[in-house]
C-alpha cells in the first residue's frame, strides 16, 4: 500500500511548517475538520500522514539496527568462546609437543623407542584433533 510521494507534494512547505500543520491536524476533532476548507483539510491530512510515515520509517530503522546489534553481539560472544576453546586446545598441543621434543632428545638413536614414547605421550595426553 502506498500513499504517494508526500515529500514531493510538501516540498514547497518548510519542514517546521509541516510539523506544525501535522501537530495542528492531530489536535483537531472531526467536527473541527469539517469546518475547514477542503484544500486546507487535505494539506493538514497530508502533513499528518507524512509525519506518520517519517516516524514509522524511523522506528523500523531503529528496530533493524537493534536486531543487527543483537546479531553482532551474539557473534562476538561466539567468537570469544571459540578463541578460548582453541587457546586451550593449542596450549594442550604445545605441552604435548614439548613432551615429544624432550622424548626425542633423550632417545635420539633408537627410533622404535622414540615411536613408542611418542605414542604413549599422545595416548596419555588424550588429545583430540579437530
Amino acid at each position: 500500500m502506498t500513499f504517494g510521494d508526500a515529500k514531493r507534494l510538501l516540498s514547497s512547505i518548510a519542514p517546521a511548517k509541516v510539523k506544525y500543520l501535522a501537530t495542528h491536524a492531530r489536535a483537531l476533532d472531526i467536527s473541527e475538520f469539517q469546518d475547514i476548507k477542503l484544500s486546507k483539510r487535505r494539506t493538514l491530512l497530508l502533513c499528518l500522514l507524512y509525519e506518520a510515515q517519517v516516524k514509522t520509517r524511523d522506528h523500523l530503522v531503529e528496530m533493524f539496527i537493534k536486531h543487527i546489534l543483537k546479531i553482532q553481539n551474539n557473534a562476538k560472544e561466539r567468537l570469544k568462546e571459540l578463541r578460548e576453546k582453541h587457546l586451550t586446545q593449542t596450549s594442550e598441543m604445545l605441552g604435548t609437543f614439548a613432551q615429544v621434543l624432550t622424548a626425542s632428545k633423550e632417545t635420539q638413536d633408537n627410533l622404535a623407542a622414540l615411536g613408542e614414547e611418542v605414542l604413549s605421550i599422545v595416548m596419555v595426553g588424550q588429545i583430540y584433533y579437530c
